[in-house]
């Protein structure tokens, strides 16, 4: 429950957002090492972009993260040659802040069809999947508002948005999102 609780307190960080496209994150106060978010790569993955991703949580959020032993996936994992990404979540959650990073494309056998990354929804597990440098960022705040507990938002311009026209715009929750905190 307290990594749970953590967990949240790093996605509540994600919405002290400024107006441009530097987002100002809360400080969070220093952090026992059981509260390091561990990154690790999934299946075939570019370790540019697990220190895209580090980069990301420690500038921004200031939240100690550490990387961890690559997983290897053996061929259940996949969907007609997509990486399952609804299967990964469910096996690979060990109750510890995560984010798995691959270079495969992922599919979401719950939703049917292709998805840039998975939120535990209220939890501590992310999958980030391939993704384009400029989106990278994106999907990860989008992806930790879910383990926050938000849900997809119908305005086109919040990072909330489950349309990938988003990708250009700010990574701003909307006023809305911004309320529920």
């Amino acid at each position: 429950m307290k990594r749970l609780l953590v967990f949240g307190l790093i996605c509540l960080s994600l919405v002290s957002c400024s107006v441009d496209n530097n987002i100002d994150f809360l400080d969070m106060k220093s952090m026992s090492d059981g509260d390091t978010i561990v990154i690790q790569g999934l299946g075939e993955y570019n370790q540019d972009d697990i220190k895209v991703i580090q980069e990301v949580i420690e500038r921004r959020c200031h939240i100690p993260t550490k990387i961890g032993e690559p997983i290897t996936l053996t061929s259940d994992f996949y969907y007609d040659g997509l990486l399952n990404i609804d299967k990964c979540s469910q096996y690979l959650d060990n109750k510890i802040n995560k984010i798995m990073v691959t270079n495969s494309v992922c599919y979401s056998t719950v939703h049917e069809r292709k998805v840039g990354g998975i939120g535990e929804f209220n939890g501590n597990c992310i999958i980030i999947g391939k993704n384009s440098r400029k989106t990278l960022e994106r999907v990860l705040i989008h992806e930790m508002g879910h383990c926050l507990g938000f849900n997809h938002c119908e305005n086109p311009t919040c990072v909330m948005s489950d349309t990938r026209e988003n990708d250009n715009l700010k990574l701003n929750f909307c006023e809305d999102c911004q309320k529920k905190f």
